[in-house]
C-alpha cells in the first residue's frame, strides 16, 4: 500500500517539546529580548481571552496567527538589556 499520509506531531502526544511559553521566551532571547516564562503565560491567557480558538478558521490561518503572536508580544513586558 502507498502511503497516504505523515503525521508531523508538536502537541506533545508523541514527541515532548518545551512548553509553549518557553519556546517563545527562547525566541524572543535570540533577538535580545528578555521576558519571563510567567510574563508570557500572563500574555497568552490575555490574548486567549481576545483570539477566540475554537472558531479558528484555516482558511485564515496566516492572518490568525500573525494577529495572534503580535497581541501576545503586545500584552508581554519585555526588556532589553543595555
Amino acid at each position: 500500500m502507498a502511503l497516504k499520509a505523515v503525521l508531523f506531531d508538536l502537541g506533545l502526544t508523541i514527541i515532548r517539546t518545551a512548553s509553549f511559553p518557553e519556546i517563545y521566551r527562547r525566541i524572543l532571547a535570540s533577538f535580545d529580548v528578555q521576558v519571563s516564562v510567567g510574563a508570557i503565560v500572563k500574555a497568552q491567557n490575555e490574548t486567549e481571552k481576545e483570539f477566540d480558538v475554537s472558531t479558528y478558521d484555516e482558511k485564515k490561518r496566516q492572518k490568525f496567527w500573525t494577529n495572534y503572536n503580535l497581541s501576545l508580544i503586545h500584552i508581554s513586558e519585555p526588556t532589553r538589556p543595555y
